[in-house]
């Protein structure tokens, strides 16, 4: 119940300042929510996964390590040429399916024991 109700201030404070600074709502706009549960959806897939792991009697905390590395390899195939700071620059406008496949492979190949 506490936590709830911290969570409850936060939003307030949050609603506050958003008021304050912005003269607009902060909880209320469609689009500040959308971007929430964009950011909040990879860390609660991963955390339903980790309490899996943990429920299943194993203990592994190298999941977000795993999810980086993944993301950054997926990250650094999909950028395109008009980026004068791509990381393999020889490798830029993929289609969508090759980084996507090179992140997968990345997390399949760290979870290879």
């Amino acid at each position: 119940m506490g936590i709830l109700l911290i969570l409850i201030g936060i939003a307030a404070l949050f609603e506050i300042l958003g008021w304050v600074f912005k003269g607009d709502t902060f909880l209320f706009n469609p689009q500040r929510l959308f971007i929430i549960v964009l950011q909040v959806s990879v860390v609660g897939l991963l955390a339903i996964a980790v309490t899996q792991v943990i429920i299943t009697g194993g203990i592994d905390l190298s999941s977000g390590s795993v999810l980086a590395v993944s993301a950054m390899v997926a990250a650094s195939l999909a950028q395109t040429p008009e980026n004068t700071r791509a990381v393999y620059p020889a490798l830029t406008n993929l289609p969508f399916i090759i980084p996507l496949f090179a992140g997968l492979c990345v997390g399949m190949l760290a979870g290879v024991d």
